[in-house]
């Protein structure tokens, strides 16, 4: 059989996507040639096979090692497995079946052999053989050669232990599980200083607030294109729809279909901003403008690294309606572990730098709604869940960070949270616009400190100036009286309503203002010392 020199994506280049069917045949390609899940042209008979831009099998390292019927119908099933499921799922299966090939040291399949693989399994690691049970299994029922009835008899009273979903929540973990809200807060109060002073870009910016606030799966927001922020005109209360892809809900291709989500005005901001910067990214490597049409089609996060080295050719609008210019899944965590590495974000719950992945910001959000009292239903609606299988661990689980802190608890707190991003002045003369009556920052009538902004600012000083990059407190403040205040007023709130997530909303604040009360008496200590 022929071999067929160029990739994957080239073969995809060539076939234009003609059409929707999962066979497609192109003249010169023969019917060799399938189109895999997400649009990719394979050359069957090569020897590696590329799913999409970032997922690719070494077939040809597997079925060498298999007998040629065993091979053959290895090679349909995958085959199969190729155009209608997802690249990675579509891998995983390759890689178990392999897995197993190699520990057997047989060249097919047997009872025997996957008895044998089993028993080298822990209880807790049954659930890597679902996968690969399916894929036998979907070989079996194909009536491809290999599977014997044997085989698939004792595939199917096979009964595994599934993975253990949702511990991390369960158990509360401080490193795998939901974030507390002042480890959110802290993080999302991060991003904005940091873009602001130029620590954080505004890629980083717009993908991490994004995945905060709406919890998505990496592959969503990775798949986002302009026009999903431009789509919808539907505004509510102040927020806006945007359409997000849709994943692990059976489509048909890449980004078939969608889901709406509201987001507020100011993040709406970020990713407009964000989809100028990728527009302009594109048009300074071609040199030209684009078109309404292809504008839409930009990612709203790009492969830098790829677009950068792009030259135009034909393809450039199939390129843009696939996935050839999009960043990689993976990139979200990366993203977000290098923003809190960046910016020093701590827990306070363990006085470490902050262990982040989109996993725990998705947990985070249906942790939140169910503590809020949103049924399962609307968790998984929340979460763009396709039922409600999933989601049970959020209503019977709900973790309870926000027990109540009193002045000592709050003086701990502010060891480990870093909630006070200013800096502590001596007196107010040594202020930046310390001269400028008008940047005095004042509690009950007294002076706290100065504000170092020249920006407008509507906030209801002082209690969120101590979180504010811009904010300098002066020694001799009644910070201990604001301390006090905001203390009293939460035990106030907890009284009245007995909504602990009302009378924590201020929990951030009141380690800041507890560190600054801290960082003062450490100041007059060394005053005192010096004479």
């Amino acid at each position: 059989m022929p071999r067929w020199s160029c990739s994957g994506m080239e073969l995809w280049k060539m076939s234009a996507k003609v059409g929707t069917g999962r066979l497609v045949s192109v003249a010169g390609l023969g019917r060799n040639c399938v189109r895999s899940f997400d649009g990719y042209m394979i050359d069957i008979s090569s020897q590696r096979w590329v799913l999409n831009k970032f997922v690719a099998i070494d077939v040809g390292m597997i079925a060498d090692n298999l007998d040629d019927e065993t091979k053959m119908g290895f090679l349909r099933t995958l085959r199969f497995y190729a155009e209608n499921y997802s690249a990675d799922h579509t891998r995983n299966c390759a890689r178990l079946f392999h897995n197993i090939i190699k520990f057997v040291g047989d060249s097919k399949i047997s009872v025997e052999g996957l008895i044998s693989f089993r028993s080298t399994l822990g209880r807790d690691e049954e659930y890597k053989l679902g996968a690969v049970r399916g894929f036998l299994k979907q070989w079996s029922s194909l009536g491809n050669p290999g599977v014997t009835d044997e085989v698939a008899a004792l595939l199917k009273g096979w009964r595994l232990r599934g993975n253990r979903k949702g511990e991390a929540v369960k158990k509360l973990d401080v490193n795998l599980g939901p974030l507390s809200d002042i480890e959110l807060q802290a993080l999302v109060e991060g991003l904005f200083q940091g873009y602001e002073t130029g620590v954080v870009c505004l890629s980083d910016l717009a993908m991490s607030l994004l995945e905060c606030r709406s919890g998505r799966r990496p592959v969503q927001l990775t798949h986002l294109k302009i026009l999903d922020i431009d789509s919808n005109d539907e505004t509510s209360g102040g927020t806006r729809l945007i359409q997000i892809p849709r994943a692990k809900q059976r489509e048909t291709e890449f980004r078939s279909s969608f889901s709406r989500f509201p987001i507020s005005m100011d993040l709406l901001k970020v990713l407009v901003a964000q989809a100028g910067a990728a527009e302009k990214m594109f048009e300074t490597v071609l040199k030209r403008r684009l078109c309404p049409e292809e504008r839409k089609l930009v990612p709203l996060f790009p492969d830098r690294k790829l677009v950068r080295s792009y030259s135009e050719s034909p393809t450039f609008r199939s390129d843009l309606a696939g996935d050839w210019f999009h960043q990689q899944s993976g990139n979200v965590t990366s993203t977000l572990k290098r923003v809190v590495r960046q910016l020093d974000v701590r827990s306070e719950r363990t006085g470490e730098r902050l262990n982040i992945n989109a996993t725990r910001l998705r947990y985070t959000i249906g942790t939140r709604a169910a503590r809020e009292g949103y049924g399962e239903q609307v968790i998984a609606e929340l979460l763009d869940h396709s039922d409600i299988q999933n989601v049970g661990v959020y209503v019977k689980n709900i973790p309870e960070h926000l027990d109540a802190i009193d002045a000592a608890v709050g003086h701990e707190l502010a060891m480990y949270a870093r909630a006070f991003a200013g800096i502590l002045v001596d007196r107010e003369s040594e202020a930046q616009r310390g001269d400028d009556l008008a940047s005095r920052v004042r509690h009950n009538g007294c002076g706290v400190g100065t504000c170092a902004s020249y920006a407008h600012c509507s906030a209801a000083v002082p209690v969120p100036c101590y979180t504010c990059i811009h904010f300098q407190p002066w020694l001799e403040g009644p910070h201990l009286e604001v301390l006090t205040n905001l203390l009293s007023e939460r035990q106030r709130v907890l009284s009245a309503t007995n909504d602990k997530t009302i009378a924590a909303i201020n929990d951030r604040t009141i380690a800041a203002v507890a560190e600054v009360v801290q960082r003062c008496e450490v100041r007059k200590n060394e005053v005192d010392a010096s004479g």
